[in-house]
């Protein structure tokens, strides 16, 4: 399958390149990096165009969303894996401070450059390695990573995930 090359946003999405052989352990990283790269290019996002049918119902959705909401609502949150801000947004209305980290510069820009609440910070930082990140948070949000998570990482995930969170603190993961 020939797709446009993915890379930095002035990158010309007239490139081809061939897609990575998917089925291997090795390039699973590469290959998810690349993906997510090319996204926000191809305006393949929730907020914009998606691709495909969207299977949820709005009643689901409306319930998910006000259930995260509320769990979020007055917390310092670390979310995972952000994207392009899609769910950021939705939740900085109820949040009292949000720090968005994805491993994509490509989705980081675009968060940036749509998101300029004051109470919304970001950080390109990898999901399995937290370390950078500093601050007290009172909460975790995953959307939209944690279902595609090879499970053979879970643990490693939850794990760096729990480290940078006070204890008693909220989680919320939802799958979109």
């Amino acid at each position: 399958m020939m797709i446009p090359k993915p890379g930095i946003m002035d990158t010309d999405p007239n490139q081809e390149w061939a897609m990575p052989d998917e089925s291997t352990v090795d390039n699973l990283y590469e290959t998810t990096l690349e993906y997510y790269n090319l996204r926000p290019i191809l305006k393949d996002m929730p907020a914009k165009t998606p691709r495909g049918p969207t299977p949820d119902a709005p009643a689901e959705n409306a319930l998910l969303s006000a259930t995260m909401l509320a769990a979020m609502r007055g917390r310092r949150v670390l979310e995972v894996a952000s994207g392009a801000g899609t769910v950021t947004v939705e939740v900085a209305g109820m949040a009292d401070y949000i720090l968005a980290t994805d491993i994509t510069p490509n989705t980081l820009k675009i968060a940036r450059e749509n998101i300029t609440l004051h109470n919304v910070d970001f950080l390109q930082c990898d999901a399995f390695d937290l370390r950078p990140i500093k601050g007290n948070f009172n909460a975790g949000l995953v959307a939209g990573f944690f279902h595609v998570c090879p499970y053979s990482r879970h643990r490693e995930f939850t794990t760096s995930l729990h480290s940078k969170l006070m204890p008693g603190s909220t989680v919320f993961m939802r799958s979109s």
